[in-house]
């Protein structure tokens, strides 16, 4: 298997459980743990990633708001939109990942719906996440 996830999610400690867990199933894994090194992979040119797991709760400093977000995107999250949700209508933008598959990793209960999206809640077992990976892996 040589699908290649990009992984989001600021608690790292326990991310780099599940990654390890999903390279041990022939996954390549890059866990990323902040919003600066998630913007900055999705830039790369030399990768293309199959597959998005987001932490839609990640918190941003405040004075990296500015930054790295749209005044549009500031809006949307005064408004109620999280970062993570914000941060998945980005990565979509980018012309090679506007159907990426994404499997929102939250604690919360209330998501936005997206396309070609499953949610799954934390902590969540490892053969859970397995299994909402591949189905959404099928259907793309």
């Amino acid at each position: 298997m040589d699908k290649k996830i990009l992984f989001f999610d600021d608690e790292k400690d326990i991310a780099v459980i599940l990654k390890d867990n999903l390279e041990l199933f022939g996954y390549y894994v890059k866990l990323v743990s902040s919003i600066v090194d998630l913007l900055e992979e999705i830039e790369r040119e030399d990768i293309d990633y199959d597959l998005a797991i987001m932490d839609i709760m990640a918190p941003i400093p405040h004075d990296e708001i500015y930054k790295h977000f749209s005044s549009d995107e500031i809006t949307n999250m005064s408004e109620g939109m999280r970062v993570g949700e914000v941060l998945v209508n980005r990565i979509r933008q980018k012309g090679k990942y506007s159907n990426i598959p994404v499997l929102i990793y939250t604690a919360r209960s209330e998501v936005k719906s997206f396309s070609n999206c499953r949610v799954i809640k934390k902590p969540a077992l490892c053969k859970d996440v397995m299994v909402e990976i591949e189905k959404l892996l099928k259907t793309e």
